[in-house]
């Protein structure tokens, strides 16, 4: 995910692995994710990696 984003913040193209949420694992098929000027992340421990964090410019935890 960490080389994914970074690719992502330099304007290259990546290929986001699809889960499988049948066999708890990653497909063999893959998404093709342009770069945007707004990239979103999300997920219960997207703030746990201190390298992710220092590649985001703004953090955003909800506890519901």
């Amino acid at each position: 995910m960490i080389q994914h984003l970074f690719k992502l913040l330099n304007y290259e193209t990546i290929e986001k692995p699809v889960y499988d949420y049948t066999k708890h694992t990653r497909s063999n098929e893959v998404i093709v994710q342009e770069p945007k000027e707004v990239i979103i992340l999300e997920g219960i421990l997207i703030l746990e990696d201190p390298r992710l964090r220092e590649l985001m410019d703004i953090k955003v935890y909800v506890d519901t």
